[in-house]
């Protein structure tokens, strides 16, 4: 008899994430079915919402692809709210399309509604690739259960219109596309593809800028003291995230303000944060075989890549992404948004053991570590260290990243 030939890789991906995109699909009806009455009645879950609902009733409206002063708030300022447009899109395309078959209120509140949902499916569907990857597929089911019973779910619930959905599916892609064998940190086009999403996610908001930086010192470090070729990777990904973000400022705003620099927004100071990246990672290379001290080696690369950044933009040192705005648009809008505050300002207000301090969820997440194989190669370890930048910078998303290890440490505990 002969012998069935194995399933090739992809098809093995495709079969392990089918029932995971089908999970996600009836857990999104459910959760639209439970809102839709909140939904309905414009019963939103934050001020940026509404905002956000604002901005693109406006562009259904007018047409106008770059935004526009606040017109029923303080135009006399002009332009002194820098959102991205790219949240936008996809409400604005859904609503275009159910236009055509009921009237735009209807098609405005149900795109509001699937919106945040369809973000939901495809980033469940990434932390399951991500486990089925590092794991196997036996548990990429698994782990689609975790992120849909976890704190993951407060950003994209119905009606959750804001960028944070966006940001954690750019993330979530972003930490699948991470190399974790020799021959993927070779592989160019993967590395051109993170550093477009790099700055995809500077384009929907800067607070992610953190991540990447982090995640991209991470590979630096690896490449530094264990594989040059995660440098050179890391250096690829700097690359593209500089001239495509140096694109995307020029989608972002008319070209006659390409030179214009914000800080809470994307700007020409944080493209060359990336530029800074790249110089970085050329040099270490080119100096490495001249100078074999290498913490010595990491302080001139840091000197001569970062010192013309920080002189020519200052800002990145002085300023806050929310300073600078007028008092009308702090008082009615920043001082009622929760992610303006630190984590401090609630610890102090409502106490250390609030469910808003996030130390408390990530205590878990540490400890989780101590579960990691220490005999795995490396991959497994570089890569968690990204699921807990995920949770740090973009969401504070404990549960399912820290059972990857549980998961792991269970796998290989079995007889």
């Amino acid at each position: 008899m002969e012998l069935t030939k194995p399933l090739n890789e992809r098809t093995q991906q495709l079969r392990a994430l089918a029932p995971v995109l089908f999970l996600s699909i009836i857990f999104s009806l459910i959760m639209l079915g439970i809102f839709w009455d909140r939904v309905s009645s414009l019963d939103l879950w934050d001020d940026d919402d509404y905002m956000r609902l604002v901005q693109i009733s406006g562009w259904v409206t007018s047409g106008n692809w770059y935004l526009q002063p606040l017109e029923r708030l303080n135009p006399q300022d002009g332009q002194i709210i820098h959102w991205s447009r790219v949240p936008d899109i996809l409400p604005y395309v859904l609503i275009k399309i159910l236009s055509a078959v009921t009237d735009s209120e209807t098609a405005t509140l149900v795109s509001i509604s699937i919106t945040p949902l369809i973000y939901l499916c495809v980033t469940v569907v990434c932390i399951s690739a991500v486990t089925n990857k590092l794991f196997g597929a036996q548990y990429a089911f698994v782990s689609a259960a975790y992120a849909l019973s976890s704190y993951l779910l407060v950003k994209f619930l119905p009606g959750s219109i804001d960028h944070h959905n966006v940001q954690l599916f750019i993330t979530a892609l972003f930490i699948l596309l991470i190399p974790n064998t020799e021959q993927g940190f070779k592989d160019e086009k993967k590395a051109w593809t993170q550093g477009m999403l790099a700055a995809l996610s500077l384009w929907v908001g800067v607070a992610n800028i953190l991540f990447f930086i982090t995640a991209l010192t991470v590979l630096v470090l690896y490449g530094i003291f264990k594989r040059e070729v995660s440098l050179k990777y890391a250096s690829t990904i700097s690359l593209s995230a500089f001239i495509l973000s140096l694109l995307f400022i020029l989608l972002n705003r008319p070209y006659s303000e390409f030179f214009d620099i914000h800080i809470d927004a994307i700007s020409i100071p944080f493209s060359f944060c990336f530029l800074s990246g790249f110089i970085f990672c050329r040099t270490y290379i080119k100096l490495s075989n001249k100078l074999h001290l290498k913490p010595l080696l990491i302080l001139v690369c840091s000197i001569i890549s970062l010192s013309p950044t920080l002189i020519i933009f200052p800002q990145l040192l002085t300023d806050f992404a929310y300073s600078g705005y007028p008092e009308v648009l702090r008082f009615y809008w920043l001082d009622l948004v929760s992610e303006t505050f630190s984590t401090l300002h609630y610890i102090n207000k409502e106490g250390f053991f609030s469910s808003s301090n996030i130390i408390l969820m990530f205590a878990p997440a540490i400890l989780a570590i101590l579960a990691i194989d220490k005999k795995k190669p490396y991959s497994t370890s570089t890569l968690y260290s990204y699921f807990h930048l995920l949770y740090h910078f973009s969401g504070r998303l404990e549960h399912p990243w820290c059972r990857y290890c549980w998961l792991y440490h269970y796998k290989h505990s079995l007889p």
